[in-house]
């Protein structure tokens, strides 16, 4: 007992995890607009 997380504390993670998920989507597309540009240049 007390182990499980309330449910509280999960909507929080899935906050967190959403954004964090937001964040990386952005920094992918900006790594995959680097290396198009990368290889146009070429």
């Amino acid at each position: 007992q007390g182990l499980e997380p309330t449910p509280n504390i999960q909507e929080q993670l899935a906050q967190q995890r959403d954004s964090l998920t937001q964040e990386l989507d952005q920094a992918w597309e900006h790594i995959k607009g680097q290396q198009i540009n990368t290889i146009t240049r070429k």
